[in-house]
């Protein structure tokens, strides 16, 4: 509503924003890329198929309301109003048993350097991305990506999607797991809201789709969405 009333009356297009407006834009980003439900639909996916060796977690800078922290085995400690996505996403793969480190800006350049050799190697089975991993580092051996938090911005996601289908000796095909985010249930008396938020997510993952090599199972999840929100020939 802030952002809509703020375009309106400035007049300025998405682009062209004063701080302020880029401030409630880059708001939303975290809001949509730490969703509550994408922590339970990762526990659910990863309890139902095992997290492969060579497996990339591209997560959100933003924080998760700190109740996720009852999916998690390991949170019987002191909790915080507000945790890190990526803190999350690893406690969580730790209690399925998975080694898994972080590669964020955190971490020195020799400390990144030990990591990828280490995950090459298959020592550690998981990376724990944030931004940094869109800045020309290659992965090659990475054969699986679960994408919870993802830019609006194509060149963003197209370049996530490359460092999971760059050549590697023994892999065939790269599987991708992108974390769609939609509008609650009745949260809105103006359904041109759900609308433009769904299709904005939804222009991500046809693109994802028309490139697999399997469109039409990968779209299926969405077509009551698609139906839903009136976007079914979107594509």
């Amino acid at each position: 509503d802030k952002i809509g009333k703020m375009v309106a009356s400035s007049g300025l297009p998405i682009g062209d924003e004063n701080e302020h407006l880029k401030s409630l834009l880059m708001r939303r980003a975290r809001l949509v890329g730490t969703a509550t439900n994408k922590l339970t639909e990762l526990q659910k996916l990863i309890s139902q198929k095992p997290v492969p060796n060579h497996s990339l977690f591209y997560c959100s800078d933003g924080s998760t309301s700190s109740d996720e922290q009852d999916l998690l085995d390991d949170s019987d400690g002191p909790t915080e109003n507000e945790v890190k996505q990526r803190t999350l996403v690893g406690r969580l793969l730790r209690s399925k048993g998975v080694t898994a480190s972080p590669f964020t800006a955190t971490e020195t350049q020799s400390q990144r350097r030990e990591i990828l050799n280490m995950f090459k190697a298959g020592d550690i089975k998981s990376l724990i991305a944030i931004k940094c991993l869109d800045e020309g580092i290659d992965v090659p051996a990475c054969s699986t990506a679960y994408i919870l938090a993802s830019s609006r911005n194509p060149r963003q996601f197209i370049q996530r999607r490359g460092r999971i289908l760059r050549k590697s000796e023994g892999k065939e095909k790269a599987i991708i797991y992108d974390f769609v985010a939609v509008l609650p249930k009745n949260g809105y008396e103006d359904n041109t809201k759900d609308v433009d938020f769904f299709k904005n997510e939804l222009a991500r993952v046809a693109d994802f789709a028309t490139h697999s090599i399997n469109p039409l199972t990968a779209l299926k999840p969405l077509q009551k969405l698609k139906k839903k929100y009136d976007v079914y020939n979107s594509m």
